[in-house]
């Protein structure tokens, strides 16, 4: 229960929260992220953030950030990347915090596996993960060299 209701949610919060980061260095007019799935419960607002959370809390989550004049492509990767970097970030501190509690042997694989995977380019139906939209991006930006 640790895992599913604290872990997960956590987790992703962060995960969304590494996008949202570096989205609002980049100086994104508006950020959202949202946390779990399902039906919205709760939202907060800070400045140009705005964090809405759903019922199914170890569901998923997503970022999405909003500026008048669209990121550039390096920005765009850069916003990619931090969600998994911010992952592989406290995975390393975990494996170096302690081995002795299960809750953060728990964190510690989880966010290795957030990580990981969210790195690997794939689709799901609409959805794409982070290393996907690098592809995308850089493949576009190759196209656009090539002409």
């Amino acid at each position: 229960m640790i895992f599913i209701l604290f872990i997960v949610p956590l987790s992703i919060l962060l995960h969304e929260f590494g996008h949202a980061f570096m989205a609002y260095v980049f100086k994104a007019d508006f950020i959202h992220f949202f946390v779990g799935s399902g039906k919205e419960r709760a939202y907060m607002q800070v400045g140009r953030m705005r964090i809405h959370i759903h019922t199914l809390l170890f569901m998923g989550g997503v970022s999405v950030s909003e500026k008048e004049n669209d990121f550039k492509d390096r920005e765009k990767v850069l916003i990619s990347v931090a969600g998994p970097l911010f992952n592989g970030l406290i995975a390393w501190i975990l494996f170096h915090y302690s081995h002795d509690s299960m809750a953060v042997r728990l964190s510690f694989w989880f966010n290795l596996w957030l990580a990981i995977l969210n790195i690997f380019p794939f689709r799901f139906k609409k959805k794409k993960s982070d290393g996907y939209i690098c592809v995308e991006v850089l493949m576009k930006s190759f196209k656009n060299w090539l002409n």
